[in-house]
């Protein structure tokens, strides 16, 4: 008969020791939204997956149990093979137990053909093909184009080797900076904001490793840094550091497109146009 749906793994977090980290979508645990004691990221974070397909993994966990293969859980939830790969793409078949580039070899040959619902006994299961493990780096981009971030490491932090070189500092070490220290952040762009009342001041946040930097660029500064201004998604931005308070940002005077260092990795930002 089926097996029995797997435990969520164990986490010193379930014990009060810490705040639960997140764990990325899995076919074997998540459902559509957030769950579970070990904040478990739902499908919904996956790019282009659809609820109902969602729904019919809950429902055949329930009624089958675990998933033990690709080919299983195309028979139990006679999804779609794109929704599968789409899966196999986001690595949500960790569970099973396949790292991402294997669910995706094994995806890739998956049929829309009209299968029974899956009856465990029958079915024969061909071995599965070892593939080298993903660079770190690959796995942290794939997780940005899928699921539209990652839990395995920030993409920042790839680089972070080569921005030190350029003496460019982490959000952190920011707070220690002084007011007036002339110096150089670089972060993934998450939003930039023109507000009505601010007379052509763009507000700009970075994002790396270790926190965010805020940015306060001029009218004339963004006009003339325009292209990285507006368009990069890694963004170098230099100037002075103004402190009110526990208020930090940084007085842009110069920005630079850094993009290409994270090459064939999806940025995109919550712009204001």
């Amino acid at each position: 008969g089926a097996g029995a749906a797997p435990p969520e793994p164990s986490s010193c977090h379930q014990r009060g020791l810490a705040r639960p980290e997140p764990r990325p979508p899995d076919a074997g645990w998540a459902t559509w939204g957030i769950g579970g004691p070990d904040v478990r990221l739902g499908f919904r974070v996956i790019k282009g997956f659809r609820e109902e397909f969602a729904k019919r993994i809950v429902e055949c966990r329930q009624q089958f149990g675990a998933f033990t293969s690709i080919e299983q859980f195309q028979r139990a939830t006679g999804l779609p093979a794109k929704a599968i790969q789409r899966l196999a793409e986001a690595d949500a078949f960790s569970s099973i137990p396949r790292s991402r580039r294997e669910s995706v070899w094994e995806s890739l040959v998956l049929k829309d053909e009209q299968m029974p619902l899956f009856d465990e006994r029958c079915v024969e299961e061909e071995q599965p093909v070892i593939l080298p493990k993903m660079p770190l780096g690959q796995e942290v981009m794939t997780d940005y184009s899928t699921i539209g971030l990652s839990l395995k490491k920030h993409p920042v932090a790839l680089i972070r080797e080569e921005l030190k070189a350029k003496n460019i500092i982490t959000s952190s070490e920011l707070l220690e900076r002084p007011h007036g220290k002339w110096t150089k952040v670089a972060g993934l762009v998450l939003i930039r904001q023109r507000p009505g009342t601010a007379s052509g001041i763009v507000f700009v946040t970075l994002e790396d490793e270790t926190g965010i930097v805020n940015l306060i660029v001029r009218p004339d500064i963004y006009e003339k840094y325009r292209l990285a201004a507006r368009h990069a998604g890694l963004l170098q931005a230099e100037g002075y550091v103004e402190r009110q308070g526990q208020v930090i940002h940084i007085m842009v005077k110069r920005m630079y497109d850094l993009s290409s260092m994270l090459a064939g990795y999806q940025l995109r930002s919550r712009d204001f146009h």
